[in-house]
């Protein structure tokens, strides 16, 4: 499983965890706990079995470095239903535990955050409102540490375009199956507007959720397979601008693109065929980008200009 862990100061990070203090067990009047713990997800609305980033922090001022491994099993997170009416909602299944998979120390005074998709982990398939929290162990703490709940929903999104077609895998003696893409888009609570390409095997089951980023509500997005039954999508980012993402029937990103419109009064740009079935952009330049995936080769530099020197 994938994560991430940054070590910074706590200057930078206490404004941010007084604001919502987590407290282990039953500190006296006005007391806060030494060690803070505050969850946090980069959005408030998911597609069924999309990736789900929980970014875990947690401060330090117990005036020791506190030290967390795998094998102590300190950190527990849970999924809940939530009702919409009043009263505690059911526990949803986990599917295997959250794990962060290396040790890591947290000195004195600083703060660590650690980021790992919890979608995997627990059956998120069906819409609706949802809780997640956390109960951290550490050394001294009795009871665990209990994080504050971070709210979110799971929704379906409004299929703007979706394709069957029959896939055969590479493996030796790989019998052909059906596969369908889906292009979805989801709004945030936020009005942002989501683009998704989803992959499903014959019996509708979801193989992959893939976020193709920001979208542009007055843009209808273009769809097209090629020969390898690749996906591509074109689809608006800002006013000149425009994404090409290649998804493969695993569901794997293959190429991400970014493209300048050519001239936006004349010709929107486009996704064209040509008679081998590769599938192209027209009507626009490719402009290259960091997040790019296969990113374009930028322009060499202008050769230093020669200065001519004439004597008196």
């Amino acid at each position: 499983m994938r994560y991430l862990i940054f070590l910074f100061l706590a200057c930078g990070l206490a404004p941010r965890l007084v604001a919502q203090p987590l407290l282990g067990g039953k500190p006296g009047p006005g007391a806060r706990s030494p060690v803070g713990l505050e969850l946090k997800l980069g959005q408030d609305r998911f597609l069924p079995r999309e990736r789900m980033e929980l970014e875990i922090m947690v401060r330090n001022q117990t005036g020791q470095p506190l030290t967390f491994r795998p094998e102590d099993d300190w950190l527990d997170v849970t999924v809940t239903t939530v009702l919409n009416v009043p009263g505690e909602g059911s526990l949803v299944t986990r599917l295997r535990p959250v794990v962060i998979s290396e040790s890591f120390t947290v000195n004195h005074t600083l703060g660590a955050k650690a980021t790992v998709d919890i979608a995997p982990c627990f059956d998120l398939s069906r819409p609706g409102r949802y809780k997640v929290s956390a109960a951290m162990k550490y050394s001294g703490a009795r009871p665990p540490l209990v994080s504050q709940p971070v709210i979110f929903e799971v929704v379906p999104g409004s299929v703007l375009w979706e394709q069957q077609f029959g896939w055969r895998g590479t493996d030796a003696g790989a019998q052909e199956e059906v596969r369908k893409y889906s292009l979805q888009q989801l709004t945030s609570t936020q009005h942002r507007l989501q683009l998704y390409v989803t992959v499903t095997d014959g019996d509708e089951s979801i193989l992959r959720q893939v976020s193709l980023g920001r979208a542009n509500a007055a843009d209808r997005p273009q769809s097209r397979l090629d020969r390898l039954s690749n996906l591509h999508v074109l689809h608006q980012t800002g006013p000149r601008w425009f994404t090409h993402t290649v998804i493969d029937p695993k569901g794997e990103v293959r190429i991400r693109a970014t493209y300048e419109a050519t001239d936006p009064t004349r010709a929107r740009p486009g996704l064209k065929t040509d008679d081998d079935g590769l599938v192209s952009v027209s009507n626009a330049t490719r402009v290259a980008r960091p997040d790019d995936l296969m990113p374009a080769k930028l322009p060499p530099p202008p050769p230093a200009a020669s200065v001519e020197r004439r004597g008196p």
